[in-house]
C-alpha cells in the first residue's frame, strides 16, 4: 500500500499521511508501515473475544479460570505496551527528578494509585500531594508553581476537573504531565 493509497482509504490526503509521520517522529512512510505491521499481532490479540467485565463464569473449572485471568493480564499488558511511550517516560522521570513537590490530581478509581504512589515516594523521601475533592484540588493547583511537578490523570480526559486544572496549572506556570 502506498501513501496515496493509505490517504484514500482514511479520506485525507497524502501530505497528512506524511504530517502523520511527522508526528509520530517517523522518518516516513515506510517507517509508519513498519511500526503498523509490527504491532499488528498485539492489536488482534487485543481486540479478540475476551470479555473484561465478565472474564469467568461459575461453571469454568480452577484450570479455566486461572487461564483467563492469565490472559486478562496479557492483555492488559498488550494494551499499555501498545500505549506505551518510553520516551515519555524518561521526559516524566527527568521532571519528577527536577521537582522539588509532586502534585497528583486525579478521582474515582485511580485515587487509590495515587494514595499508594504518594506512600511510596514517601519512603524515598519525596512529597507527593494527593488533593482528593475538588475545593483542594483547585486549591493545591492555585497555589502550585514552577517547582512542583503536576500530573493530571482522568479517564479519557473527562472528569470535573479536566477542563479547569489545566488552566490553572497553564497561569501558576506549573510543569504538568
Amino acid at each position: 500500500m502506498s501513501s496515496k493509497d493509505l490517504g484514500k482509504a482514511c479520506f485525507v490526503s497524502t501530505a497528512t499521511v506524511y504530517r502523520l509521520c511527522d508526528k509520530l517522529n517517523l522518518a516516513g512512510f515506510s517507517d509508519l508501515k513498519i511500526k503498523i505491521t509490527s504491532s499488528l499481532n498485539d492489536y488482534l490479540k487485543s481486540n479478540g473475544d475476551f470479555n473484561f467485565d465478565f472474564p469467568v463464569n461459575p461453571y469454568q473449572t480452577h484450570y479455566e479460570i486461572v487461564h483467563k485471568i492469565k490472559e486478562d493480564y496479557e492483555q492488559t499488558l498488550n494494551l499499555t505496551a501498545n500505549l506505551f511511550s518510553l520516551d515519555q517516560l524518561r521526559l516524566i522521570a527527568s521532571a519528577m527528578k527536577k521537582a522539588k513537590v509532586i502534585d497528583i490530581y486525579t478521582s474515582a478509581g485511580n485515587i487509590n494509585f495515587a494514595l499508594n504512589f504518594q506512600f511510596q515516594m514517601k519512603e524515598i523521601g519525596i512529597d507527593v500531594n494527593v488533593p482528593i475533592d475538588e475545593y483542594h484540588q483547585r486549591l493545591t493547583a492555585a497555589s502550585s508553581n514552577q517547582e512542583h511537578l503536576a500530573i493530571v490523570i482522568t479517564f479519557g480526559g473527562r472528569g470535573i476537573l479536566s477542563d479547569i486544572l489545566p488552566r490553572i496549572l497553564t497561569k501558576t506556570k506549573t510543569p504538568s504531565f
